[in-house]
């Protein structure tokens, strides 16, 4: 079967971009590809020292590699909140969103209850 007739070509495309995507994010890289963006800022001595990921025109996740507010801070509250939100998020070292599974439910983060709104990751 040709490749473009793959009945699951979009998702292993989509897994290959959320790969690349968070590979950028983790690592202070840029990337743009589809409704994902990966933006890193703040060049000191060479390095970078804090990046962005944005999906679908949302700032979805920040890191900072550097000073007293180190770590990854991840939000799924935004104008849009769809399932591309969450699989770029659950790409990201220490991140697993599980739901809602229902309207009015809330998203469950590494085993908690969350509500979706800006938490570093690993505190």
């Amino acid at each position: 079967m040709p490749l473009s007739k793959h009945p699951n070509q979009h998702n292993l495309s989509s897994s290959v971009l959320n790969q690349e995507a968070c590979y950028a994010f983790e690592n202070g890289e840029g990337f743009k590809k589809g409704n994902t963006q990966v933006i890193p800022k703040n060049r000191r001595m060479g390095r970078i020292t804090y990046s962005q990921m944005i999906v679908a025109g949302a700032l979805v996740a920040y890191k900072h590699m550097t000073g007293n507010l180190e770590g990854t801070y991840i939000c799924a509250k935004s104008w849009f909140s769809g399932s591309w939100v969450i699989k770029r998020l659950n790409g990201l070292n220490g991140v697993y969103i599980e739901g809602p599974y229902q309207k009015g439910e809330k998203w469950v983060l590494n085993g908690e209850a969350w509500d979706g709104d800006w938490i570093k990751i690993g505190d």
